[in-house]
């Protein structure tokens, strides 16, 4: 199994790729500094299995790096890892694909099993930050029209077309099949849909999201 991972810092990526290396023996990490870089490697590598990511880089950052390989189809589970811990950044990142959230405070056997915990299929987040990203969902929504609410609401176009295909009752599966996705992408989407409606199911979602006229219900 390879692992990318992608951080401007070479002191934490060399330590981080000792730490990744200790999964499993074969595991192989592929370091690099530079969004950029990872960009082409991810064009001629198919092996990669995992992306660690850092949120503030220079020239590409990583809202930038997830709207780009999602823009080519790459369907390789992200984990954003970041020396900021502010849920409204986290939410962002996971609003754009990411399937959890690593602080850089993390020492190695935390970091383990947050990869552990992605590699199984899960979105990943520290306790703490769950319950900041639970004050952030428990904001008034927003009441819009239906061509700005998503804006106004936080959905990413990407996400509202997940939304779309839950509300005719597409599986996780299907989705991810008609949208070019990994499941694992489709679930961090429904994840941050569930924050950013305030839904605990995806029936209550589709019904948060016709409220406010996010999208519409069929005639």
């Amino acid at each position: 199994m390879k692992i990318l991972i992608v951080d401007d810092h070479r002191l934490f990526l060399d330590g981080v790729c000792h730490v990744v290396e200790q999964l499993d023996t074969h595991i192989e990490c592929v370091p690099v500094a530079d969004a950029m870089q990872a960009l082409s490697i991810l064009d001629i590598d198919s092996d990669i299995e995992l992306i660690l990511l850092d949120i503030n880089m220079p020239r590409l950052d990583g809202i930038g790096f997830l709207d780009s390989i999602q823009r080519r189809g790459v369907t390789v589970p992200v984990v954003a890892v970041s020396a900021t811990e502010e849920a409204e950044q986290i939410l962002n990142v996971l609003n754009h694909g990411a399937l959890g959230f690593i602080p850089k405070s993390h020492d190695s056997e935390q970091m383990l099993d947050a990869i552990r915990q992605v590699l199984d299929g899960n979105i990943y987040l520290p306790a703490g930050l769950n319950t900041a990203i639970e004050r952030l969902r428990s904001a008034p929504l927003a009441s819009a029209d239906p061509d700005s609410s998503y804006n106004q609401v936080g959905v990413t176009r990407r996400q509202r077309e997940v939304l779309k295909l839950v509300a005719n009752g597409y599986s996780n599966k299907d989705i991810a099949l008609t949208l070019h996705l990994s499941e694992a992408t489709v679930k961090s989407h429904l994840y941050a849909l569930f924050q950013l409606l305030h839904a605990k199911s995806r029936a209550e979602c589709v019904r948060n999201a016709y409220k406010i006229g996010l999208i519409k219900p069929p005639e």
